[in-house]
């Protein structure tokens, strides 16, 4: 019996659910040989768009993480390409790892929920800052999205610090010890970032009480972290008061 071939072994990881035209369509994907650099998306599934794809498509994960992912066409096959290494790495994908896509096509105005920013598990928003927060993401011509959270006592009071989760800081943080720039209102601060546990969370500490301080932080304020492209390790810091 012949050994199965590289190509054969890809056929086979893939599986594309039956759902009706008019549902959302699943895609059954074992990760295998180059999936680090690329993912190929199947016939089947591909075929389920009837020529809707895009050049860019949105991950977004069952926890709010969302990523711009470049499609593209390599040998006739459509493939995930610029931004899915990301993907791969946040999310600490592996070989033999089951990864299941769902094809959901939003309308134009509802495609700011999953585009622009990230934020931390069960975080909770006024409408007031859900507004300003989709304003900034709208303003933002970067291709990095911004990082919000909502500021608690461990951020304000005693050892203040403020910690920024794995999914956005092995992306866009990637070293283990380095001052950042942060700006706000025409003023900067250099804080220091550092690689907090195991868990590899990044967080920010020397310098971030001199930053809460001076910016007078209070419990449910919404910090947003815009990192800068054309600036190297300075984000841009706009915070959205919980009582406004």
């Amino acid at each position: 019996m012949r050994k199965p071939g590289k190509s054969s072994r890809e056929r086979n990881a893939d599986f594309c659910s039956n759902h009706n035209d008019d549902e959302d369509k699943y895609l059954f994907k074992v990760l295998v040989g180059d999936f680090r650099e690329r993912l190929v998306i199947p016939d089947k599934f591909e075929q389920h768009f009837r020529g809707l794809i895009a050049n860019s498509v949105k991950l977004e994960s069952r926890c709010g993480y969302t990523f711009d992912v470049e499609v593209a066409k390599n040998l006739g096959k459509v493939v995930l390409q610029t931004g899915w290494k990301e993907f791969v790495t946040a999310h600490d994908l592996n070989m033999g790892d089951l990864l299941v896509l769902r094809n959901s096509i939003y309308p134009e105005d509802q495609k700011l929920h999953c585009q622009g920013y990230i934020l931390p598990r069960k975080t909770r928003l006024t409408c007031v800052q859900m507004k300003k927060l989709k304003e900034r993401v709208r303003a933002n011509s970067s291709t990095i999205p911004i990082y919000g959270c909502i500021i608690t006592k461990s951020n304000i009071h005693g050892k203040m610090a403020m910690d920024i989760p794995r999914v956005y800081a092995d992306v866009y943080l990637p070293f283990e010890d380095q001052t950042l720039m942060l700006q706000c209102c025409g003023k900067s601060w250099e804080v220091r970032c550092v690689v907090r546990n195991k868990r590899r969370t990044k967080r920010l500490v020397k310098g971030w009480n001199q930053f809460a301080r001076d910016n007078k932080l209070q419990l449910g304020d919404l910090c947003l972290f815009e990192l800068l492209e054309n600036m190297k390790h300075t984000m841009n810091v706009h915070i959205i008061r919980a009582l406004l």
